[in-house]
């Protein structure tokens, strides 16, 4: 049984979201020792004791993240779960959900800064082993990317429109889906792309078709392939059901996105 550590003495330390909890309850022992040795075995045991104290971590305090477990949570994100047989596919994106979402909590305090390079590809990782493992019925995810917006370091203002756009996706993957609330993020994801483009220089001479640009999204991009899934498969459904204002502003964003 794990004893939850204390950071109370850590006046910036912040509370962890109720979905971090959720996700550590459903980790082994063995899912731990996988992840520490994503290194392939370099530094494993400091992996494992940073991964221990996150576990253990009621607040962020412990999120400082070192090179141990830093490393180890950063390549095991990228394990080939297509590859793996069936049976043991949720397993490792349940291991890779852990990876990714600790790297996001650690975007929101303030000693990582500038050790963390972007949120994107961790939120696209989020979301899509979520949508394979099938949204939860509450609200937990929906919440902690809530706190995410809040919480995120000044130094990722400009990928807010990642942020929306996974909301967005979120709210139309769910269970009972939230149509109304999806087309609000998605058009807020939009205008958070269009104002960093206005916002920066070197991006003037870019015409309106650009906007996928600005998001960093292109065939340079690693997970670029995931978001374009993820967004075809949102606006299928969006399509199939009827959702015309959701559906409006995906088209919006498809169109964008192919001319980009």
């Amino acid at each position: 049984m794990l004893t939850k550590r204390s950071s109370a003495i850590d006046k910036n330390a912040q509370p962890l979201p109720a979905h971090w909890l959720f996700i550590v309850q459903q980790m082994t022992e063995d899912d731990l020792r996988h992840i520490a040795d994503g290194d392939v075995g370099n530094d494993y045991l400091g992996h494992l004791s940073g991964i221990r104290k996150l576990m253990e971590s009621v607040d962020t305090a412990e999120f400082r993240l070192e090179w141990c477990p830093q490393e180890a949570l950063s390549l095991y994100r990228w394990h080939d779960v297509e590859h793996e047989p069936l049976a043991k596919r949720a397993v490792e994106r349940r291991r890779i959900i852990f990876c990714v979402t600790a790297l996001l909590i650690a975007a929101t305090v303030p000693e990582n800064s500038g050790r963390i390079s972007s949120i994107n590809e961790n939120l696209a990782t989020l979301i899509s082993c979520h949508l394979d493992l099938g949204l939860r019925s509450d609200d937990s995810l929906d919440e902690f990317l809530a706190w995410l917006e809040c919480a995120l370091l000044p130094e990722f203002s400009d990928e807010l429109a990642f942020l929306c756009l996974a909301r967005g996706i979120v709210a139309i993957g769910k269970s009972q889906p939230r149509p109304d609330d999806a087309a609000c993020f998605f058009h807020r994801s939009f205008a958070a792309a269009w104002q960093q483009r206005r916002n920066s220089p070197e991006m003037c001479g870019w015409n309106a078709h650009s906007w996928f640009w600005v998001l960093k999204i292109t065939v340079f991009t690693q997970r670029a392939f995931i978001w374009r899934s993820m967004l075809d498969q949102t606006l299928a459904a969006s399509t199939a059901n009827g959702w015309d204002p959701c559906t409006a502003k995906l088209t919006k964003i498809k169109v964008a996105y192919e001319y980009s």
